[in-house]
């Protein structure tokens, strides 16, 4: 981009849609002057160029040191994007909710996983229950969400399902607990209330009559008050 020529001062000045961060302009004035000139992209630096036999080692000094002020001034202002929450930091603050979550860990290529998702049985306690949320957390699958799968089965769509993954890897290597629970077989499931565990299905598939049971049975008191005491 050409600089543009101020012609009551004779310097240079760019205009502040340069895609450069901060840029050192000079112009042909015989004595040292200094203009910061800030902008929401830009942190422009412009120093008048003394004559070339002028140019001492402090003059280069001073322009290091100007450019360590503008590095400093970006670093100050600047905004650091955030990482993500992890899949488990997800569960852990979900699980917190008064009302009731199901955590289901499964994965795409699990035949256990298939067949309770072919049972239609994932699908309908979902749309029985929207008042529950369902969190679908993929794991020992190298981060793949396993989300086409879920949607073939008319599961993904729901407002009270979640899909995450976990970014471990299968085999060998994968995680052997998730959200503080031990974790050695899937399909799993966990259902809990206010941060606290109620179920845990950690073996098997899910018989989907148990499981809505035990949705209801999350929800009960389990009071025994004003009943008449045993003799």
């Amino acid at each position: 981009m050409t600089a543009e020529r101020d012609p009551s001062r004779g310097t240079r000045s760019a205009p502040l849609a340069w895609n450069a961060l901060f840029s050192i302009s000079f112009t042909r004035s015989t004595s040292l002057g200094v203009q910061i000139l800030e902008h929401p992209s830009v942190c422009l630096i412009l120093v008048d160029e003394a004559p070339a036999a002028a140019l001492t080692s402090s003059v280069c000094a001073m322009k290091q040191h100007l450019l360590l002020i503008s590095l400093a001034l970006l670093l100050g202002t600047g905004r650091v994007a955030e990482a993500a929450p992890s899949a488990e930091q997800q569960v852990a603050e979900a699980i917190k909710a008064p009302s009731l979550t199901v955590v289901h860990l499964w994965a795409p290529w699990c035949s256990n996983c298939q067949a309770e998702l072919k049972s239609g049985g994932w699908s309908k306690i979902v749309k029985e229950n929207p008042q529950v949320r369902f969190l679908f957390v993929s794991v020992w699958n190298a981060g793949e969400d396993g989300r086409a799968m879920l949607t073939k089965f008319e599961i993904a769509d729901h407002p009270n399902v979640t899909i995450l993954a976990d970014p471990g890897p299968r085999g060998a290597q994968h995680i052997k607990q998730f959200a503080g629970l031990p974790l050695s077989w899937i399909p799993t499931t966990w259902v809990y209330k206010g941060g606290d565990l109620r179920y845990a299905l950690n073996y098997g598939e899910v018989r989907f009559d148990v499981l809505q049971q035990f949705l209801t049975d999350s929800n009960s008191e389990w009071s025994h008050a004003g009943e008449t005491p045993a003799p």
